[in-house]
C-alpha cells in the first residue's frame, strides 16, 4: 500500500527511506510534502563536483528563493525573515544539493563546493 502526504504519494521503497530519518524530521516532513519529493529525487545524484556559478536558497518551501547566488553575487529577496526557517533548501542550475530540516541536515551533496562571494547585490 502507498502512503500519501498531501496530494503527493510515495512508494512503500520511499517511504521506508522516509521513516528512517529523525521523528522530528519525518513530522515536518507530512507538513511540507515537497520537501521530501526534493529529498528522494536528489538523495542519489552524485555529490558537485565543482564550484557552481548560480544557487538558489529557499526558506519553508517559499515560491521565490530567500537568498539567489550568482557569479559570487548575493542577490537577496526582500522578504523580511523574523523567525530561523524550519526548511532550508538549496539549489544549483539543476537539483537540490542540500536539505536540512529542523536543524537536521537530511541531504549534503555539495562536497564543500559553494560558491565564493565576491559581493552583494543592494538595490539603493
Amino acid at each position: 500500500m502507498e502512503s500519501t502526504t498531501q496530494s503527493i504519494t510515495f512508494t512503500p521503497e520511499q517511504q521506508a527511506i522516509l521513516n528512517k530519518l529523525p521523528k522530528i524530521v519525518q513530522q515536518t516532513l507530512r507538513e511540507y510534502p515537497s520537501v521530501a519529493e526534493n529529498f528522494l529525487d536528489s538523495r542519489d545524484l552524485p555529490d558537485l563536483a565543482e564550484e557552481c556559478s548560480v544557487f538558489e536558497v529557499y526558506y519553508d518551501c517559499e515560491e521565490l528563493p530567500s537568498i539567489y547566488i550568482e557569479n559570487g553575487v548575493i542577490i537577496p529577496n526582500d522578504r523580511p525573515i523574523n523567525t530561523s526557517p524550519t526548511v532550508i533548501e538549496i539549489m544549483d542550475l539543476h537539483s537540490f544539493v542540500f536539505i536540512q530540516v529542523n536543524k537536521h541536515v537530511i541531504l549534503n551533496r555539495l562536497n564543500g563546493n559553494m560558491p565564493t562571494v565576491t559581493g552583494i547585490q543592494v538595490e539603493v
